[in-house]
C-alpha cells in the first residue's frame, strides 16, 4: 500500500473520529437538554395574583354589594332556564339560582356547583348548596384574576398542573387518537406518518401535512424556537428520540396534557387542558362531556383558526371529525356520538378585562419577593389571593377618570385600619418620587401633645379651647375650626402651646421622622402615601392597626406566610378619640332633637396642601381613604371627589367606633364652645378628658337666629 494511500486513510480515519466523537457529544448535549427540560423547565410554573373572593353572607343585600355587577365582571350571564348552566343564573321571583363556575383556588371555602339564593326585599333570607341540599350561613365566590407573575424563564400565561391520574380519559384519549395516534408504539418519531406526510406534501408541492408526534410537539413547545427550519426539525427529532428513551410515556403524555397551546385569553396564552376546560366551559376538565373532550381535542391543530367564539361553523366540523374518531375506536356509544354531534359549541361567556392595579401589583411583587421559596419557579402550582376588591377597584378608576386632573399623578388607597387590608389602590406603578410628610398633613397627630396634660397636670388645649383670632374682627376660633380652615395657623399655635421637641415626639410614636430646625420649625422626613395611610389607619383605631398591604395568602406553598406586626403607639387612646372627633364635620354630627347620635357614621376628615399637591384623608374604624393629587388641584373639587368615592366605599356602614372609657360627653354649643342650652341652634356631642370639660353654660341668646 502506498503512502499516499495511507495518509488519505489515516485522513479518513481521523474524520470518522472526529464525526464520531461530535455525534456522542450532541448526544450528550442533547441528553442533558432533555433532562433539564423535563426535570427543570417543565416543573416551573406561574404564579396567579388573584382578587379577594367575595363572601356572600345571609342577610346581605344583593344591590349594596355589588353581587350581579361581580357576577357579571366574572362572566356570569342569566339564561331563562330555570336549571342553569356552568357560568349562568337564573332569577324566579324571589329564588336566585346560579351554577357557580370552577375555582382553580382549593381549600379557601370557595364554592362550586349550583346554589341557591332566596331573597327578601333584596336581601339574602338564606342559602343553599343545591347539590347536598344544605343550608349555609355564606357562600364564596371565585375571585378575579389580577395577574400572571412568569416562572422564571418563562412568559405570562395560564398554564397549570394537573397530574394525569386525575385527568378525564375520554380527553387523554381524544387527544391522543388525534394528535398520534401510534404514540404508545413508536420510539417518538412515526416513520410511518413522516413518509405519509412526506409523499403528500411532494404530491401537493407544498407544505400540507405535519408528523409531528406527541413528543416532538412536547419538545419543539419546551426546548426549541419557533423558527421553520431544517436544523431547528433535526434537533427536534434526536430531542423526541432522546426523550422518549430517558423518560416513560405517561411523563410525556402529562408534561404535553399540561403545556399544549389552546389559544388565549385576555391576551394571555391558554396552556394545557386544565386551564382551557376552567376557561372555556368554567368546569374541571374530569367534568367534560364528550362533545367538549373533541372540541378541546380538536382546537390542538390549529387553536386561533379552530377558535369557537370566533369560528364556531369551524369548531364544530373539526370536534365533529374527533367524535367520529372516538366512535370508531370505540371510546363513546353510537348514542354518546350522536347526541354530541347533535350539540351546540356552547363556550362560558368571558368575564371582564383584568382590572388595572398596576401600583397595588407592585406591592404584591414586593411581598413575594421577601417570602423565601414563595417566588415562581418552585415544583407545583401556586395561587396568590390579595385583598383587593376589583369592582371596588374598578370604580375608584371611574371616578378618577371623571376629573379633569386625572392626567395628573394621583394616589387613591382605601384600607381597612384594623386588618391593614388595602382594598383599592390606584397610583403610578414606578416609585413615589414627590414629597411628603409636610407638618400641615400630619396635623392631628400633632396636637396630640397639645391636648395631653403636661407635668402640673394641665392641658394646653381642650377641645373647645379659642386659639387664635381671624379675621378683621378679631374673633377667635375654636380648635375644630382651626383645624378645617386655617391649618397654616393652627401649627403655629401648637409649635407655641406644646413646643417642637414634644411634638417630634408624638410624631415619633407613629414611625415619622422630623426634626427641628435652627429656627425652631418642625421639619418631616418625605413620606410615601402609604407611609401617610398608615399614620392615618393608626389614628382611625386609636393606637392599635394592622400594617397596610396587600394580605397576600399563598396557595401551594408549604412555608409560613409572616404576618406584618401592627402597627401600636403608647398614647391614650382616649386623646386619639378626641382627635377623632375633632377631625368631623360639625354639621354632619350636630346632635338634633330626638335623632340618635350618627356621628360613628361621619368620617375624620383632613384636607392638606404641600409645596407639590394636595392631600385629603378621610378616616374611621372600618375604612381609610387617602387622595393625593400632585400638583395644583382646587380644594373644592377634590372633597367633591372625595365624598364620591367614600359613596362608593359605603363609608359609615362599617364597624361604629366605641368610645374609650374614661371619658366625659357634653353637648357644645357650636356658637359658643360652651355648655348649650335650650337655645342653641347647633348643638354637638364632645368627648372631653375628665377634668377639661366646660362648665359654664352658653350665655348667648341667639336672637340672630
Amino acid at each position: 500500500m502506498s503512502s499516499r494511500l495511507k495518509k488519505v486513510l489515516s485522513a479518513v480515519g481521523r474524520l470518522i473520529l472526529g464525526v464520531f466523537v461530535l455525534f456522542v457529544a450532541y448526544l450528550l448535549v442533547i441528553a442533558g437538554l432533555v433532562i433539564w427540560t423535563f426535570e427543570v423547565k417543565l416543573k416551573r410554573w406561574p404564579m396567579f395574583v388573584h382578587s379577594a373572593p367575595l363572601t356572600l353572607k345571609v342577610g346581605d343585600h344583593v344591590e349594596t354589594t355589588g353581587f350581579m355587577k361581580r357576577l357579571s365582571r366574572l362572566g356570569y350571564e342569566q339564561t331563562s332556564d330555570v336549571i342553569p348552566l356552568p357560568g349562568q343564573w337564573h332569577q324566579s321571583g324571589a329564588q336566585l339560582r346560579i351554577y357557580l363556575l370552577t375555582c382553580p383556588i382549593q381549600g379557601r371555602g370557595i364554592a362550586g356547583g349550583p346554589v341557591q339564593l332566596s331573597l327578601d326585599s333584596k336581601k339574602v333570607a338564606s342559602i343553599r348548596l343545591l347539590l347536598s341540599s344544605e343550608e349555609v350561613g355564606q357562600v364564596m365566590l371565585g375571585p378575579e384574576l389580577l395577574d400572571v407573575i412568569p416562572a422564571r424563564g418563562g412568559q405570562r400565561e395560564l398554564c397549570r398542573a394537573v397530574y394525569l391520574a386525575r385527568m378525564n380519559p375520554l380527553l387523554i384519549k381524544a387527544v391522543v387518537i388525534t394528535e398520534d395516534a401510534r404514540f404508545y408504539s413508536h420510539s417518538g418519531i412515526d416513520l410511518v406518518s413522516m413518509r405519509h406526510a412526506v409523499t403528500a406534501n411532494i404530491r401537493a408541492r407544498r407544505y400540507i401535512h405535519g408528523a409531528s408526534t406527541i413528543t416532538q410537539q412536547l419538545v419543539r413547545m419546551a426546548a426549541l424556537s419557533h423558527e421553520k427550519t431544517l436544523w431547528r426539525k433535526f434537533n427536534e427529532v434526536f430531542l423526541a428520540l432522546v426523550a422518549d428513551a430517558i423518560y416513560d410515556k405517561n411523563t410525556i403524555l402529562q408534561a404535553y396534557l399540561n403545556r399544549v397551546y389552546l389559544g388565549q385569553w385576555n391576551g394571555l396564552p391558554i396552556k394545557g387542558m386544565g386551564e382551557a376546560a376552567r376557561l372555556y366551559f368554567g368546569k374541571d376538565q374530569s367534568d367534560l362531556t364528550p362533545a367538549e373532550c373533541a372540541l378541546l381535542a380538536a382546537m390542538i391543530r390549529a387553536p386561533n383558526v379552530i377558535n369557537p367564539y370566533r369560528h364556531p361553523d369551524r369548531a364544530r366540523g373539526r370536534r365533529n371529525m374527533v367524535l367520529g374518531l372516538l366512535l370508531k375506536e370505540g371510546a363513546i356509544s353510537q348514542t354518546e356520538h350522536d347526541l354530541a354531534v347533535a350539540s351546540p359549541v356552547t363556550m362560558r361567556k368571558p368575564g371582564a378585562p383584568p382590572v388595572r392595579a398596576g401600583a397595588f401589583l407592585d406591592l404584591v411583587h414586593d411581598a413575594l419577593n421577601k417570602l423565601s421559596g414563595a417566588t415562581p419557579g418552585v415544583e407545583g402550582r401556586q395561587d396568590v389571593l390579595t385583598s383587593l376588591d376589583p369592582l371596588l377597584q374598578h370604580k375608584v378608576g371611574g371616578e378618577l377618570a371623571r376629573e379633569e386632573s386625572a392626567g395628573q399623578l394621583c394616589h387613591v388607597i382605601h384600607a381597612d385600619p384594623e386588618t391593614g387590608f388595602i382594598t383599592a389602590f390606584v397610583g403610578p406603578t414606578r416609585k413615589w418620587s414627590g414629597s411628603g410628610g409636610d407638618p400641615e398633613t400630619l396635623l392631628p397627630l400633632l396636637l396630640i401633645p397639645a391636648l395631653l396634660p403636661d407635668k402640673y397636670g394641665n392641658a394646653g388645649l381642650t377641645p373647645t379651647s379659642r386659639v387664635f383670632p381671624v379675621g378683621s374682627s378679631g374673633a377667635s376660633v375654636m380648635l375644630r375650626d382651626a383645624l378645617s380652615k386655617h391649618g397654616g395657623l393652627l401649627l403655629g399655635k401648637l409649635l407655641a402651646v406644646a413646643g417642637p421637641e414634644r411634638m417630634r415626639e408624638a410624631l415619633k410614636q407613629f414611625g415619622v421622622q422630623a426634626h427641628a430646625d435652627k429656627t425652631g420649625i418642625l421639619r418631616v422626613e418625605p413620606m410615601t402615601p402609604l407611609e401617610i395611610a398608615q399614620v392615618y389607619a393608626i389614628m382611625a383605631v386609636m393606637g392599635n392597626a394592622g400594617t397596610l398591604g396587600p394580605a397576600i395568602k399563598i396557595g401551594g406553598f408549604t412555608g409560613e406566610v409572616p404576618q406584618a406586626p401592627r402597627r401600636k403607639v403608647q398614647i391614650d387612646p382616649r386623646v386619639l378619640f378626641v382627635i377623632n372627633q375633632l377631625m368631623k364635620d360639625p354639621e354632619s354630627i350636630a346632635v338634633r332633637e330626638g335623632r340618635p347620635d350618627a356621628s360613628g357614621a361621619v368620617p375624620s376628615r383632613l384636607t392638606a396642601r404641600d409645596e407639590w399637591g394636595m392631600w385629603s384623608i378621610a378616616y374611621g374604624p372600618s375604612s381609610l381613604l387617602l387622595l393625593r393629587l400632585q400638583g395644583q388641584s382646587d380644594e373644592t373639587a377634590l372633597k367633591a371627589l372625595t365624598d364620591r368615592i367614600l359613596q362608593v366605599t359605603r363609608f359609615g356602614e362599617g364597624r361604629p367606633g366605641v368610645p374609650p372609657d374614661g371619658l366625659v360627653f357634653r353637648k357644645i354649643c357650636v356658637d359658643s364652645g360652651l355648655r348649650a342650652t335650650s337655645l342653641c341652634p347647633k348643638v354637638i356631642r364632645e368627648p372631653f378628658l375628665p377634668g377639661t370639660q366646660p362648665s359654664e353654660w352658653c350665655p348667648l341668646r341667639h336672637e340672630h337666629r
